[in-house]
């Protein structure tokens, strides 16, 4: 990457989904770790919130109470955030 030019985000986004790591991905790039975690920081912060918007979607179109449906909610965030979870 030559200095002064953006970095380029799509192809970033394109490595980081199929799982390369943030030096990995600088070096193919051009860029610095620096700039890729900037970019990857907003990228995983949208997919996070997408798949929170489709959970919460599945969720709601269950027959169940409001009580049950947050109690729903919170253990599958919860799952989710584990070490062995998704996100």
């Amino acid at each position: 990457m030559i200095a002064g030019d953006p970095a380029p985000i799509d192809e970033i986004r394109q490595l980081r989904a199929v799982g390369l790591g943030l030096a990995e991905i600088a070096k193919q790039t051009g860029s610095t770790v620096a700039v890729i975690r900037r970019i990857v920081g907003k990228v995983d912060q949208e997919a996070r919130r997408l798949q929170q918007e489709e959970v919460a979607r599945r969720i709601d179109a269950e027959p169940l109470t409001w009580k049950e449906k947050a109690a729903r909610w919170t253990a599958e965030r919860d799952t989710a955030r584990s070490p062995s979870g998704g996100c």
